[in-house]
């Protein structure tokens, strides 16, 4: 009796442990994957880097593992634009139809991607003379559902959210790094403080 209880003890343990198998090993390809960007960058490939931000977007978008996709399509703008500076403005075009696609299968994470593409409008002088109304709207839109953002933890988007030492103050959801940090940065550099959560490659 005690040999058959250990070995369904046993089983129940093993499809434990195999049922984290493949969220294991997705962690571990992104990983991988990720290592690849970071080697063409210190190379100074951009087309290469680009090429493997690409594989990222492609099977993130397949997985809805929308940190991934995020960080991706951010690193993608940033390495488009150290090609060319002209090429922002189209690219950004591209992530705000990419958000609002987003609206319909994850809100928050198209309410992140809109704070982000407000972010970047606010930083790059690239996007004209309507960039700060253009910031504007896209952190209007990000902050649409505080109701949502407020139950929604923003660590759920790593690795394009970055934790800092201070985001458990504001309880480390999407209305606090939103809400709070943007708008403010919007206004004033100096009132943005790096050790809350922040965006990766922004």
């Amino acid at each position: 009796m005690k040999k058959m209880f250990d070995i369904k003890r046993f089983a129940a343990a093993l499809l434990a442990a195999l049922s984290l198998l493949p969220t294991a090993m997705r962690a571990d390809s992104y990983t991988t994957m990720w290592n690849e960007v970071t080697i063409a960058e210190k190379k100074d490939l951009p087309k290469t880097q680009i090429q493997k931000l690409k594989l990222i977007i492609d099977k993130a978008e397949r997985e809805r593992a929308y940190g991934h996709l995020l960080k991706a399509e951010y690193k993608t703008l940033a390495v488009w634009g150290s090609i060319s500076a002209d090429s922002l403005l189209p690219k950004a075009e591209v992530l705000e139809r990419k958000a609002a696609a987003m609206e319909a299968t994850d809100p928050a994470a198209a309410a992140v991607c809109y704070a982000a593409l407000g972010k970047a409008y606010t930083d790059s002088y690239v996007f004209g003379k309507e960039k700060q109304d253009k910031a504007k709207e896209f952190f209007k839109k990000a902050l649409d559902n505080p109701q949502l953002l407020a139950s929604k933890t923003a660590l759920d988007y790593k690795p394009f959210i970055v934790e800092g030492r201070d985001s458990r103050i504001f309880n480390n959801d999407l209305l606090s790094l939103i809400g709070y940090g943007f708008p403010r940065l919007f206004f004033s550099r100096r009132v943005w403080r790096r050790d809350m959560i922040t965006f990766s490659g922004l």
